[in-house]
């Protein structure tokens, strides 16, 4: 589930993107939603269920990103889940030239 909280007194209108996506930025799920976020508030807005995930080796290679922008654009709160606890990710060496 997928909640979007206001701390603010007006309602803001905007998008609310989900997207599991794997290390190499292939989207594996998209999932975009007109909303307004109610003042004050919070309310689930988009619901993710297992079954859309993609199971095995993905699972494992992936994470969830969601983003709330305003209708001009600006990002107001961008989120990562990892499919997976942390520290059973992988992580990459990194290559850094000179």
């Amino acid at each position: 589930m997928i909640y979007l909280v206001s701390d603010r007194n007006q309602p803001i209108r905007g998008t609310l993107t989900a997207r599991v996506m794997d290390y190499s930025g292939n989207i594996q799920l998209h999932k975009q939603l007109e909303v307004i976020a109610e003042p004050a508030a919070s309310k689930i807005y988009l619901e993710l269920r297992k079954k859309d995930i993609p199971a095995g080796r993905d699972r494992e290679q992936s994470f969830l990103l969601c983003e709330f922008c305003q209708s001009d654009g600006t990002v107001l709160s961008r989120n990562i889940h990892y499919l997976l606890l942390y520290k059973n990710t992988p992580h990459f060496k990194a290559e850094i030239e000179c």
